[in-house]
């Protein structure tokens, strides 16, 4: 009876391989994982199923599964075939920098005076680079891009200098994430997103010491010009053991690997783009103690899936950017109350009422609906400018947000702006700038409640976004105790809810 069983079983399986096969060649990505799952069951140790059924994982853009799936099939053969094999050799490299990373870790937090050393260990994995830039000569862009990503990583782990991973008397830092947009398959292009990071650093600024550690001396200079900029400093007694660490919006995981402490990060911005086609990288890691103010969903569909539902839930209440957000999340039973976006408060500048120059940011339609407009362009009064440009992509985060800062200088300089961008309109309305916002649609969900803004408008949400910062991140500063910053989150915006 057991042999009859078995060879049923076998049957079966020899069934179920080619046929989940078959459909992944027909795009039928979800049946063929289904049918492989099947065959997993009833082969529970083959590491070749295990194998396949990463590749189809990473196709359909899931990195999470696929990386938990190869590492099963290298954890049952070590020797697994890669060398012909491209998306093997990459989670094999992937698994082990991993392995790599979190054994010092481990070894850091266990003898804390030799984390100094924690960059030179990983240069036993000194043959990763060559194998990821054979991979990197792949003709399938996807395996090309990630492993790109993964060298860098691997490079930056070995180059690792922050001051609050190497200095041996740094275990009681109070880490502040700071929003960078870097990510697998793309680098935002869009100066926007440095504005709103912009926007964030203002609040911190006020706080911000000399002892401060950071990944670059930059970004503690740039800091340091912003506090003389705001014109004050706050006179709270703090722990001047702080660390600003970058994370990256869309791809926070990282900052796991690469700075394994808590790290308190303000959750402004636009939210759910992929960090790779089809996948997005949220909730963030467990390492993230999130405050989530100024906060824009756009990818609805993630809240059908239980654990972020749950993640929103624990970290209520969700100060969102827009009504729509406020909606959205109220809907499946989620805290949440409209904060409006926290570049209203970027009152940095004062607008000069001499200014000669109309500013049109990315609303080149207007050329075409206005006739007046080309009188203005014969004497060279109307500049264009767009938010969207490739250098972006390629600066790091303190060029990025240093050409943020030029931009609000100039529209502070300016007669008027026109634009089609959030993040040009709301500025400009927190210094005095005389702003016409032309959204792409009446019907863009981002606009809900942001447009159109009176000046009592304006001056309402700027006094509730700058109390409720300074009383966080006081909070934060004093206490770095995350169920007292909790409790004070929700109790300081129940009137809200």
């Amino acid at each position: 009876m057991k042999d009859n069983k078995s060879a049923e079983a076998g049957e079966q399986f020899q069934q179920l391989v080619p046929l989940g096969e078959s459909l992944v060649k027909e795009g039928k990505l979800e049946e063929g994982i289904a049918v492989y799952t099947q065959a997993i069951k009833l082969q529970p140790d083959n590491a070749y199923l295990y194998s396949r059924l990463a590749n189809f994982y990473l196709q359909k853009g899931d990195l999470g599964a696929a990386i938990a799936n190869y590492s099963k099939a290298v954890e049952l053969n070590p020797r697994i075939p890669s060398t012909y094999d491209k998306p093997r050799q990459f989670f094999r490299t992937y698994t082990q920098l991993r392995k790599a990373i979190a054994r010092q870790n481990r070894e850091s937090q266990q003898n804390p005076k030799q984390s100094h050393q924690y960059k030179l260990s990983l240069q036993r994995f000194k043959n990763i680079p060559r194998r990821l830039k054979y991979i990197l000569r792949s003709k399938t862009g996807q395996f090309r891009i990630q492993a790109k990503l993964l060298y860098n990583q691997l490079i930056r782990a070995r180059k690792l200098n922050h001051p609050a991973m190497t200095n041996p008397n740094s275990t009681d830092l109070i880490s502040i994430g700071v929003l960078d947009y870097k990510n697998i398959g793309y680098s935002s292009e869009n100066i926007g997103d440095y504005i709103q990071t912009l926007a964030c650093l203002k609040h911190i600024a006020p706080f911000y010491d000399k002892k401060w550690y950071a990944w670059s001396d930059e970004i503690k200079n740039l800091l340091g010009d912003f506090q003389s900029k705001i014109g004050w400093k706050t006179n709270v007694a703090l722990n001047p053991k702080v660390s600003l660490v970058r994370v990256n919006r869309d791809y926070s995981s990282l900052a796991k690997i690469e700075y394994p402490r808590k790290i308190w990060l303000i959750m402004n911005g636009w939210f759910m783009h992929p960090c790779v086609k089809n996948h997005y990288d949220f909730p963030p890691p467990d390492n993230i103690r999130p405050i989530f103010i100024s906060f824009h969903l756009n990818e609805f569909t993630i809240l059908e899936q239980k654990r972020v539902v749950e993640y929103l839930n624990k970290y209520q209440p969700i100060g969102c950017r827009d009504w729509s957000t406020v909606y959205l999340l109220r809907s499946v039973g989620i805290e949440a109350f409209f904060s409006g976006c926290l570049t209203l408060t970027l009152d940095i500048f004062s607008h000069q009422q001499n200014g000669q120059l109309t500013y049109l940011v990315d609303y080149e339609s207007y050329l075409v609906d206005n006739e007046s407009t080309r009188e203005q362009l014969l004497d060279s009064s109307l500049v264009k400018i767009s938010h969207n440009k490739r250098k972006v992509a390629e600066n790091n985060i303190v060029e990025n947000i240093d050409t943020a800062l030029e931009l609000l200088g100039k529209y502070s300089r300016a007669k008027n702006v026109i634009t089609s961008r959030l993040h040009c309109y709301l500025p400009c309305l927190a210094m005095g700038v005389p702003v016409e916002l032309y959204p792409p649609s009446l019907n863009d969900i981002r606009f809900s409640g942001l447009y159109p803004l009176e000046a009592e408008d304006v001056k309402k949400l700027q006094s509730s976004l700058n109390k409720k910062m300074e009383i966080i991140l006081t909070a934060i500063l004093e206490t770095n105790d995350e169920a007292f910053v909790y409790e004070l989150w929700n109790k300081i915006n129940q009137t809200e809810i």
